[in-house]
């Protein structure tokens, strides 16, 4: 009888997305048919007065030990500041609802399941947005993701803000205390790259949730292709504000966050690099001082591709390889300041940090450099004779540009650098030689 059920529910599921994917321009209007008939208990409220300041509504989908565990660290918070809790929930068993079922047993009403059945991320960020499945008007709508919740100080300090009628409070900026943002263009120059965290704003329904363009953006059929709806909307609103104010608080380190399933394949990379510059390029003209800037701040995150040990493990999981590197080489300065040939070499398989002089930023870090270089000639454990040519002249071009453009050593100094250069560049040298000529320049560093 298992069997047959979990076959049902496998068909109908298929039928659901095969169904999804035929109607791309009618599925809003059929996301708003079941919105309606959810949001009927919240209009009855609406209209009898029963509201309330603060609902965190939250997507999930078979995550029942990361719901139980969020719940044991912030549940007695929630209830206690009078916060409102809501999982839209599309799993495939009923695990997640037993557990909140548990808790409302225990008195904790404010936790509300609502059961969204073949729904994707995006299709249910749509109705959170609507406020629909809601059993109150709330003042405040704090999207968030399952596995995260704030500590009770920090979720005071939030609850104590709202009754200021902020726009928004975004609850995430590492500027110590608080700030207010009466631009919204400098918000965005500010705090753009971590708003794509959905966890991080909080939205005044009234002001900011009305009349939202559903419609406008369709950035792609997977789940993870909407991850930037939320931002969308966000800064569409905002654009079309006179009077903007929002407030800024320090609650970087006053988070509960549960690890996460990292994603490493080629739909990642499309969404950072293309995806990415979509949704920014599709905002209103209000913010093209600063696109550019907030489109490679947040690309060049270290977990996103603003590092070599990101594109390294990109690697490992055959994702950047020479057969991919077209893809990554689009718009790749636009995203990040790591230079194509440690794109090309990763992918080749032959990247050694050793010879990456592109990452050296000042002249203590090459001093370092140096050091390390002379010692591994000394030891053995670099052989010269395997010293790629092009690496050799991107060193002399980096350590001259460093030392003698972009350093306050005296003349002498730097002449006697390019010297010593040009020589290392000029000859075959051993690695008892080459050593030498590096000491010698270490020597007038120190």
């Amino acid at each position: 009888m298992t069997n047959i059920l979990d076959r049902l529910l496998h068909i109908c599921f298929s039928e659901f997305k095969h169904w999804r994917e035929k109607n791309k321009k009618g599925i809003l209007l059929a996301l708003n048919d079941i919105g309606d008939e959810m949001s009927k208990e919240r209009e009855q409220a609406k209209n009898v007065g029963d509201s309330g300041l603060l609902a965190v509504v939250m997507g999930t989908h078979n995550h029942p030990s990361i719901v139980e565990e969020i719940l044991e660290l912030s549940a007695q918070d929630y209830y206690d500041l009078g916060i409102d809790v809501y999982y839209f929930d599309s799993s495939s068993n009923d695990e997640t609802q037993k557990i909140i079922e548990k808790y409302n047993e225990k008195g904790y009403e404010n936790i509300v399941y609502v059961p969204v059945p073949g729904m994707n991320l995006h299709e249910k960020l749509d109705l959170m947005f609507q406020g629909k499945g809601l059993k109150k008007h709330y003042k405040y709508i704090w999207p968030s993701k399952d596995r995260c919740s704030f500590k009770r100080s920090a979720l005071e300090r939030i609850v104590g803000k709202l009754e200021d009628d902020y726009d928004a409070v975004f609850v995430l900026t590492s500027k110590e205390g608080e700030t207010e943002y009466h631009s919204a263009a400098e918000f965005y120059h500010d705090w753009g790259t971590w708003v794509t965290s959905v966890n991080t704003t909080i939205y005044n329904t009234e002001k900011l949730m009305k009349n939202l363009p559903f419609s406008d953006l369709v950035l792609g059929e997977d789940d993870y292709l909407f991850h930037f709806k939320h931002y969308y909307y966000f800064f569409y609103k905002l654009a079309q504000k006179n009077d903007v104010r929002i407030v800024a608080l320090d609650c970087e380190n006053q988070i509960n966050m549960l690890p996460d399933k990292k994603v490493n394949d080629l739909l990642f990379v499309r969404v950072w690099k293309d995806r990415w510059v979509e949704v920014n390029e599709a905002l209103p003209d209000l913010y093209n001082p600063y696109k550019d800037y907030v489109i490679k701040k947040t690309a060049e995150l270290p977990w996103m591709l603003g590092s070599r040990d990101k594109l390294l493990e990109l690697h490992r999981d055959g994702v950047l390889t020479e057969e991919n590197l077209p893809i990554f080489f689009e718009k790749w300065e636009e995203l990040s300041n790591i230079p194509k040939t440690v794109l090309i070499d990763i992918a080749k398989g032959v990247y050694d940090i050793k010879f990456d002089l592109s990452q050296i930023k000042g002249c203590n870090q090459l001093l370092d450099y140096l050091c390390d270089f002379s010692y591994l000639l000394r030891t053995g454990f670099m052989d010269t004779t395997k010293f790629p040519y092009e690496i050799a002249k991107t060193s002399i071009n980096t350590l001259v540009s460093l030392l003698v453009n972009g350093s306050d050593y005296s003349d002498f100094v730097k002449e006697t650098i390019e010297s010593i250069w040009s020589e290392i560049e000029m000859r075959d040298m051993n690695n008892k030689e080459l050593a030498d000529h590096l000491q010698q320049i270490i020597t007038l560093l120190v």
